[in-house]
């Protein structure tokens, strides 16, 4: 019976003192088309375990999952040991249960959903691989999920995406955002399960995943009417007022960061070409705007305004209009920004200006 196996294979089913219940492995491992070396690395690691296995209980030959899990969870170091333990001890737990020589463990079904949680039990690790504490987790939820989406005596099939909702609402009030998304995760997976296995006529593993961040929102922007209006409440009679314009302006029609805009430099303008040099940190790029005669003029009277004749010692183009008097770490954009805004009423919930306010619209 082992003439199709390799050279190497029947070596190691002649030398074992387990001969007939390897060979009939290796004959189950031929079947199901594993390769030649696959079959001797399995042969290997069943006839070092079998001799752990408790004998003389009856039904003789077979065996619980309780019994696997204690003489193959014993490989467990090196990791790469453990790895390959686990494949094999799946392949051999398959082969006894084709042959009907695997116990369970169960007298009797703990509950009327033991059976199908037995199964995505065995999904879960035979088709996606997952570990003992990824298993132990979806488990979790499952009994969970079941226990209180679940009305008493409602059947499995009538299952509809109201209790699902109902579920996630409840548990929502016990865990964070960032534990509910695990949840919700465990919850898709076994739904999808359930439909793949015709225990669900239609797909109710379509739902939402919890923000946890408020980053994950769409960026808020102030409306351009109001972006038009603010530029216009500007008092532009004293110098910090020319600055205000001419820096809310460039984030508002170019759409510059602050940090953009306070770095421009006097030599970043090119008067001749009309052309505004900037240097954007974040993407460490270089870009080119063109200026028209509107923008011009701006710089133009913003510069004759604050600098009057000192254009040779400061070179930075927006400074705070009185050093003397601005706290430490205030940039000329914030102090542009807070003001514009106080002066037109508009409430921001962040304490810190940001570029999102002017730029997006």
């Amino acid at each position: 019976m082992t003439e199709h196996l390799s050279r190497i294979a029947r070596r190691i089913i002649d030398g074992s003192s387990h001969r007939p219940e390897l060979t009939r492995f290796a004959t189950w491992l031929v079947a199901e088309r594993y390769a030649p070396f696959v079959v001797e690395q399995h042969l290997r690691r069943v006839d070092f375990v079998l001799g752990r296995l408790p004998r003389g209980r009856p039904p003789p030959g077979t065996y619980s999952t309780v019994q696997l899990d204690a003489v193959f969870g014993v490989e467990c170091s090196p990791r790469s040991r453990l790895y390959r333990f686990a494949g094999t001890r799946r392949a051999y737990e398959r082969f006894l249960r084709d042959c009907g020589r695997l116990r369970t463990g169960l007298t009797g079904p703990v509950d009327r959903f033991a059976t199908v949680r037995c199964q995505y039990g065995e999904f879960l690790r035979e088709v996606r691989g997952l570990g003992i504490s990824s298993r132990e987790h979806h488990a979790w939820t499952v009994a969970d999920f079941l226990t209180r989406a679940l009305r008493p005596r409602q059947r499995l099939c009538s299952l509809t995406l109201a209790d699902v909702e109902r579920f996630v609402l409840l548990r929502s009030k016990e865990v964070s955002h960032a534990s509910l998304q695990h949840t919700v995760g465990h919850v898709r997976s076994f739904l999808r399960f359930l439909h793949d296995a015709g225990e669900l006529p239609d797909r109710l593993d379509r739902l939402d995943t919890p923000r946890t961040y408020r980053g994950e929102l769409p960026p808020r922007a102030v409306p351009w009417p109001m972006v038009k209006a603010l530029l216009a409440s500007i008092d532009r009679r004293s110098k910090a007022g020319w600055r205000d314009a001419c820096v809310l302006h460039l984030a508002a029609y170019y759409g510059l960061r602050p940090s953009e805009i306070v770095a421009l430099r006097l030599d970043s303008i090119d008067w001749e070409r009309q052309v505004l040099h900037v240097h954007q940190s974040k993407t460490r790029s270089e870009l080119e705007l063109p200026l028209g005669h509107r923008r011009l003029t701006c710089f133009a009277v913003t510069f004759n305004t604050t600098r009057r004749g000192a254009l040779s010692t400061i070179q930075r183009c927006f400074t705070a209009h009185d050093v003397r008097t601005v706290p430490s770490g205030v940039t000329p954009w914030a102090t542009s920004w807070r003001s514009a805004r106080g002066r037109l009423g508009y409430r921001c919930s962040d304490a810190t200006p940001t570029a999102f306010d002017t730029r997006l619209r």
